[in-house]
């Protein structure tokens, strides 16, 4: 609830604060609009690069307001946009819209304020595969076989939780934020990166990613040149070949590796 009340706080603290400055200093403004939108534009570049995003803000407390960024800049903008207008009503009508827009925002971030529970309590088996309990848990079920790899047993509730996850799914920097809080971070890096088939092969390191165009989350591990695929929504893992790896398989992808372990003082 608090981090919810804190987006909201500071969403609608950036409108006013951007109608403040439009008003009382236009030659600000004339700086503003554009800078606005050119973060717009970035936020928009960096939604289709996950990896470039990771990389400028690697932090697993980010999914918490990944989604929002966005809906922030608009109200400012909306807030800039209105105090530029010489006619008080239409302030009024821009203004509106801007307090709509942050309203949607913050109702598509609720999720924040009143947690969802999503999944059953089944972990992965013998061969770390795991079929989703729903048709919007295929993240939190791909992270729970992924997670089997390195002896971590989860279940797809527990997942989910840590993933934020909700009907509408689960982000790729959802999904970032449930491998991070759950691993040792002594023990294991996990990243955000755009590795291609080819890389991955080569890697041998265990995936979550998407399965080809899909919004769809699959696990991969790789070892010795073959890829082990788990769909959450097969019966079993899938051994695929380069072939269909470079065909299904689209980063950016989220990579759990682990860490050296430091040799013991004698």
């Amino acid at each position: 609830m608090i981090t919810w009340l804190v987006l909201g706080g500071t969403g609608l603290a950036g409108g006013v604060g951007a109608y403040a400055v439009g008003r009382r200093c236009p030659r600000a403004t004339a700086a503003l609009v554009p800078l606005l939108l050119v973060l717009l534009c970035l936020r928009a570049v960096l939604d289709a690069r996950a990896d470039w995003e990771w990389a400028l803000l690697p932090w697993p407390g980010y999914a918490l307001v990944q989604g929002f960024v966005l809906y922030a800049l608009a109200v400012a903008f909306f807030g800039v946009a209105a105090a530029r207008l010489p006619v008080r009503w239409n302030r009024a009508v821009v203004a509106g819209l801007g307090l709509l827009v942050l309203g949607h925002g913050l109702y598509r971030h609720s999720f924040l304020a009143w947690p969802e529970r999503h999944g059953d309590e089944r972990t992965a088996g013998p061969d770390h595969h795991l079929r989703q309990s729903t048709m919007y848990t295929c993240g939190p079920a791909a992270c729970v076989a992924a997670l089997s790899y390195f002896g971590v047993r989860r279940s797809e509730r527990e997942m989910a939780e840590l993933c934020l996850c909700r009907r509408s799914g689960s982000r790729l920097f959802d999904l970032y934020r449930g491998l991070v809080t759950t691993l040792d971070p002594d023990r294991f890096a996990v990243s955000i990166e755009g590795l291609d088939a080819a890389a991955l092969l080569r890697s041998d390191t265990v995936v979550v990613a998407s399965n080809g165009s899909r919004a769809h989350a699959i696990a991969i591990a790789t070892r010795a040149g073959a890829a082990t695929v788990h769909d959450p929504l097969a019966k079993a893992p899938e051994v695929w070949s380069p072939a269909q790896l470079q065909r299904d398989y689209r980063p950016p992808a989220i990579v759990i590796r682990p860490r050296p372990v430091a040799a013991s003082p004698r």
